[in-house]
């Protein structure tokens, strides 16, 4: 693992310039081009802490994809199946969707039941009013983002060892000590569900996490940030056996170390 840390120096060089040019004979409505700093569009992460045995949370995870389809590239949900939710996540037949780590975050939320959503690591929402989920999202959507996240892969299929790549860009000061989580989630997982309806046996199953790269609560990126500031650092992992590579891919998202509230995340497929 290994983080690097460094502040473009783009305005020392432009000051360098200057300086260099100070005897030249420039009009003073020319000595100023005003830059614009691009607004970094804020890319929502919404917990969905879910089970098969769960015979509302597949309208749950309805909600969550409307919200997907309404904000393209900006909504991110995760399906978090924990062992410690009890008969709700049990296995129907052979497939288990539990993952251990998927009870670190269970146990850290506490949802009252199943449906439940933490939106950007905030308050468990009840599965009774997904109307709120939605709310919820916009709201989140709407705000700034200190940072942008960026995530490279780098699989090797005969080994089936993942590499990613992070980069975090600060585009504003920011004080809050910050962290970087990475996980791994699969989609088109078919198999058996229960629902309203009786039990589905095709149901697919998306955004299912399998494990994080870089542990329980990831690592610290510091504090006192800078405008421009940019870190970057890499994890990995081997993919077990019977996930598919080609179904997977990569969550990232830094948070506030103390209350958990995520400022940006990203994804990439683990096979681009």
């Amino acid at each position: 693992m290994r983080i690097i840390n460094k502040i473009l120096a783009g305005g020392l060089i432009a000051a360098a310039g200057v300086g260099l040019s100070s005897c030249d004979d420039i009009s003073e409505q020319d000595r100023f081009i005003p830059v614009e700093r691009p607004t970094v569009e804020r890319v929502v992460l919404a917990m969905d802490f879910t089970g098969m045995r769960c015979v509302n949370c597949p309208n749950a995870a309805t909600t969550l994809h409307q919200s997907m389809e309404k904000y393209p590239g900006s909504v991110i949900v995760v399906g978090i199946h924990a062992q410690a939710a009890s008969d709700f996540t049990l296995p129907i037949g052979p497939l288990d969707l539990r993952a251990p780590v998927s009870d670190v975050y269970y146990n850290y939320f506490k949802p009252a039941a199943l449906p439940s959503a933490s939106i950007n690591g905030g308050t468990v929402l009840s599965g009774t009013e997904l109307s709120i989920w939605t709310t919820t999202i916009d709201n989140e959507i709407s705000k700034p983002a200190p940072a942008d996240v960026a995530l490279t892969s780098n699989y090797n299929a005969e080994t089936r060892e993942l590499t990613v790549d992070y980069t975090v860009t600060f585009n504003q000061l920011y004080s809050p000590e910050t962290s970087i989580l990475l996980w791994i989630t699969e989609s088109d997982i078919i198999g058996p569900q229960m629902t309203t309806s009786g039990i589905t046996l095709q149901y697919e199953h998306n955004h299912v996490l399998r494990a994080s790269l870089n542990g329980d609560w990831g690592e610290s990126l510091g504090s006192g940030f800078v405008t421009e500031q940019t870190l970057t650092g890499t994890a990995s992992i081997t993919l077990d056996e019977n996930w598919v590579a080609e179904n997977c891919e990569v969550v990232g998202f830094i948070f506030n170390t103390g209350d958990r509230a995520v400022q940006q995340a990203a994804s990439v497929e683990v096979v681009e």
